[in-house]
């Protein structure tokens, strides 16, 4: 088993998929759950459990993506410029 693959073995599993037993049917099935939410998200609505559901699955997508697939400090420093542009205030450092 890759690095990655042992790192994303132990990320999942301290999740809401972690009565699967292969990294991949863990990573797909959350894909696929998440991917529903956000099309009845952006049709019907979501009621409130399912838009916590959301939040904690798009939690965990991105701190997986993060984990296997860092962006580049410059990429995150444009992102962060953008943001202040447009007005949003972001976390200092240290806090």
């Amino acid at each position: 088993m890759s690095d990655e693959a042992v790192q994303f073995h132990g990320w999942v599993g301290q999740g809401p998929l972690d009565h699967l037993d292969h990294p991949e049917a863990r990573w797909e099935s959350l894909e696929k759950r998440r991917r529903d939410l956000i099309e009845k998200e952006a049709g019907d609505g979501l009621d409130e459990e399912e838009r916590n559901e959301l939040e904690a699955l798009q939690k965990e997508t991105g701190q997986f993506l993060n984990l296997v697939a860092p962006l580049p400090f410059e990429v995150l420093e444009q992102f962060e410029e953008r943001a202040r542009r447009a007005g949003v205030r972001l976390e200092e450092e240290g806090a």
